[in-house]
């Protein structure tokens, strides 16, 4: 009699969640939608150039003052994932302009939404620099270009009277031109030019898009270690041994789409690289990579012989585990060492098909 009632009420609650989640998103769409209707209604210019200048300076003016992070900035990502079915997959930007984090991700996702609104496309860029904190702009389109715009560092970069996209910043640092020449300021105070200063190294993509980070580990003074042992992922930075800032998770976490290459120096006869995860990992929900997986409980580790090809991890396209609430693990700490010569061979036997 049980099994028949759960056969009746399952179905039902699945319904009627299905109703919920689509009438929240249309609550949630018109309430944004009139929002950005105001503040398209105020900052609209003559031009397209004008209109995206000037909404670049509402969003930096408005948020520019604000010091908290809503407790579920977390979770945004939920609602945004790609994985979800249109139905229910909210349109980026449109809960932070309601619920605002104040964060790079959160000041671009919200001016993406109003961008949108008024038929520009718009999307979230990533910037990844090697020994730096990553970080999230946004990329507009005018007249079939690509235009960067910095709201929450509160800067755009301009030459000849035009909005420069990021490629284009960048090629002209490498060319030795300062980007303080470049930078327009969008507010009066708290800008942030010197992020700019080492844009010529930086990795960079519009998020969704294939980005291809390399990471050239330096191993002369010994084994390396990032994080520390403690259960938490938020004190794990590689940006100070040139390692990025983003290597506290494995797999697409907010819907990027990453690789990562791995390789090092002072390792003649190779490196092995382990993954202290806050969880045991499924071999199934790992990113994709060239070398296998070896798993011990939490720990990950690959066996790299070959120097050259590396450590290539691809973390754009994992499955989405419902009963976890995500696509990614949480890395505790990593470490990194050079392999003996007796290592290596061993680890050889060991990773041969």
């Amino acid at each position: 009699m049980r099994w028949r009632k759960a056969i009746v009420w399952f179905p039902a609650l699945l319904l009627f969640g299905a109703v919920a989640a689509v009438g929240a998103k249309a609550v949630v769409l018109e309430l944004a939608g009139r929002k950005a209707e105001r503040v398209l209604a105020v900052h609209a210019g003559a031009t397209q150039t004008e209109t995206v200048t000037n909404l670049a300076r509402w969003a930096a003016n408005a948020y520019a003052d604000r010091d908290d992070e809503a407790w579920y900035f977390r979770y945004f990502y939920l609602f945004y994932n790609r994985r979800l079915p249109p139905l229910f997959r909210f349109p980026r930007g449109s809960l932070e302009l309601l619920a605002f984090s104040r964060n790079c991700n959160s000041v671009a996702s919200l001016l993406e939404f109003v961008f949108a609104q008024d038929g520009l496309p718009a999307r979230q860029h990533d910037i990844v620099p090697p020994d730096a904190n990553g970080h999230a702009a946004l990329s507009v389109l005018v007249a079939g270009k690509w235009r960067y715009i910095d709201p929450y560092l509160g800067i755009i970069f301009v030459d000849a009277g035009e909005i420069l996209a990021l490629d284009e910043l960048q090629q002209q640092v490498r060319a030795g031109v300062s980007a303080r020449e470049l930078a327009v300021p969008l507010r009066a105070t708290r800008t942030r030019v010197d992020y700019y200063d080492r844009i010529d190294g930086a990795f960079h993509a519009l998020i969704g898009d294939p980005m291809m980070i390399e990471i050239e580990m330096d191993l002369s003074d010994g084994p390396i270690q990032v994080g520390k042992d403690d259960g938490k992922y938020w004190d794990n930075d590689g940006a100070p041994f040139g390692m990025t800032s983003h290597v506290h998770y494995l797999g697409p976490r907010y819907s990027r789409a990453w690789q990562r290459r791995f390789t090092a120096q002072d390792a003649p006869d190779g490196f092995s690289i382990s993954f202290h995860l806050t969880e045991p990992p499924q071999p199934s929900r790992l990113p994709r990579s060239n070398l296998p997986a070896q798993i011990d409980g939490n720990v990950v580790t690959y066996v790299v012989r070959d120097r050259e090809s590396g450590l290539l991890l691809d973390g754009s396209d994992v499955p989405f585990d419902v009963r976890r609430w995500k696509n990614w693990y949480d890395v505790d700490y990593l470490t990194v060492q050079a392999l003996l010569p007796s290592q290596a061979s061993y680890a050889g036997d060991r990773s041969a098909p």
